[in-house]
């Protein structure tokens, strides 16, 4: 789906041109706005997808990397703050297990694939008082290898979609 929208909106270029006006600064800004909001999906990994065909994809993944892991500060002080609230549920509980024992690979693993428990780890991270700088580098380093990989996907894959596209 992600694909077939991206060729769509690429192939128009009706909203790629606005979207690459805002260029790094709004992937950043979608990147960190996706990390930020606990509850409600914002889709940064469209943009970051799309972003990576029209702009440089090394950059793309260093933005994206670079905002979410700002945006994940929500999690971990969510985590630092609030963390009797949630040591009664199962899954939390199993996380904080694997943070206690391997935190950094943990979060390493969590933050480069895309999934929707990272807040989870997160929490856990900040729950069990893991280093704040840290936490901020080995997010970093996971959200910038997920941000370039997605952004790479989306430079070889619309490229080779529209070069079947047009040379067929």
């Amino acid at each position: 789906i992600v694909v077939v929208l991206s060729l769509v909106i690429y192939g128009t270029g009706g909203i790629s041109d606005d979207i690459s006006a805002y260029g790094y600064l709004g992937v950043f800004l979608v990147s960190l706005l996706a990390a930020t909001v606990l509850f409600v999906p914002i889709p940064s990994i469209p943009v970051v997808f799309l972003m990576g065909a029209i702009l440089n994809p090394f950059l793309v993944g260093l933005m994206s990397g670079v905002g979410e892991s700002l945006g994940e500060i929500t999690g971990y002080t969510a985590g630092f703050s609030g963390r009797e609230a949630l040591d009664n549920r199962q899954r939390y509980a199993r996380i904080k297990g694997w943070m206690r024992r391997r935190g950094t690979l943990v979060l390493f693993l969590f933050s480069s694939i895309p999934n929707l428990f990272f807040k989870l780890v997160a929490v856990s991270a900040g729950a069990i008082r893991y280093p704040f700088w840290k936490y901020m580098i080995v997010v970093f380093a996971g959200k910038t290898v997920k941000g370039t990989v997605i952004a790479l996907l989306g430079y070889w894959t619309l490229r080779l979609f529209l070069n079947m596209f047009i040379n067929f």
